[in-house]
């Protein structure tokens, strides 16, 4: 009996033993895999890949636009004549591309077969947001309560010693490292950082620096003729800019104007702006209609009014749409110095 449980016991040795060099084998292939193994790559913000995706799909005709705070970029079309009659840059709407389906597409090859130079901006993404978690507030002890020691013969305890928690930036944008989750305590204390701090400056100032950029680019080419044309919040973008370079530009062209969360309104812009202002707007909305009234009375208070306002009548977006580009090329047409 005493001969089988030793035969057993050195069987279990054996099978202990072999199970642990094999263990320690698998460990150390893991780590060697995992040494040998690349870091992977940064994964690309929406914005990144949009620029991408324009990159590939119009290789001639993308222009990196690289302002101080964002790496951007356009899509350039040269006008399709002898002799310019001068640049467009028009700026699509929250959420819409450079080469956007409604309107902006046609537009820009449109305006390039009537004699105009075109360049439609990439606009940064408006949920481009830096949190700030603030530091924890120190944890006052409760009145008559200790670090759970007795008090001393005197009646009188230290308090416990805290320590704050450090700021913590957490990156909105999805190619961004990712952070680690704040606590349940720690994330009742986000707050968004001061306005304008050098790190996170606002998305108005990125967008202002963007348009600097690229007004720039076509002031290079000593065009003679340069108008700013938006669609949606890319029309209030293109105000807002207007409003401190006017001298920079011959005209602004709005499309459907929709004002942009937390800035300056349509209706006191109008009051304000000098240049020839085109103002379209569709009147089978009633949201619409309100807006474009407000601006037209802005514009009416202001004493250098050259403010034009003009009806989009046609039901069907496509034919809205026709109906666009034809008074836009008729506009453009009165800027026309041949």
């Amino acid at each position: 009996m005493g001969k089988w449980l030793l035969y057993l016991a050195l069987g279990c040795c054996s099978t202990l033993l072999h199970a642990q060099t094999t263990a320690d084998d698998e460990t150390e292939q893991a780590e060697s895999l995992q040494a040998e193994e690349p870091p992977r790559p940064a994964l690309r913000s929406r914005h990144q890949l949009e620029l991408q995706r324009l990159q590939t799909i119009w290789p001639t005709q993308f222009r990196a636009l690289d302002s101080e705070y964002d790496s951007a970029g356009a899509l350039y079309l040269p006008a399709n004549s002898s002799k310019a009659r001068g640049w467009v840059i028009l700026l699509p709407g929250s959420g819409q591309a450079a080469d956007a389906a409604y309107n902006i597409d046609r537009l820009r090859h449109a305006l390039a077969d009537s004699g105009w130079h075109t360049l439609s901006l990439q606009l940064p993404p408006t949920d481009f947001v830096g949190l700030y978690v603030s530091p924890l507030p120190p944890v006052q002890p409760a009145s008559g309560q200790t670090d759970g020691k007795q008090a001393d013969a005197g009646g009188t305890a230290e308090a416990p010693e805290t320590t704050a928690t450090p700021p913590v930036e957490f990156a909105a944008d999805a190619g961004q490292q990712e952070s680690p989750t704040p606590t349940a305590e720690v994330a009742e204390t986000i707050d968004r950082p001061p306005a304008n701090t050098p790190s996170q400056p606002e998305y108005a100032v990125r967008i202002q620096v963007l348009i600097d950029t690229a007004v720039a680019m076509a002031r290079a080419e000593q065009t003679e003729q340069l108008v700013l044309l938006g669609q949606h919040e890319g029309a209030h973008w293109a105000m807002l800019w207007a409003d401190k370079q006017h001298a920079e530009i011959d005209a602004l062209i709005l499309l459907h104007p929709h004002e942009a969360a937390g800035q300056t309104g349509l209706e006191e812009l109008a009051s304000r702006i000098s240049l020839p202002i085109t103002d379209y707007y569709s009147i089978q909305d009633q949201g619409s209609t309100s807006s474009a009234r407000q601006r037209l009375n802005g514009s009416r208070r202001n004493p250098d009014r050259n403010y034009h306002q003009i009806i989009l009548r046609e039901p069907a977006q496509a034919l809205r749409e026709d109906e666009l580009v034809r008074r836009v090329k008729g506009r453009l047409a009165t800027f026309d110095t041949k």
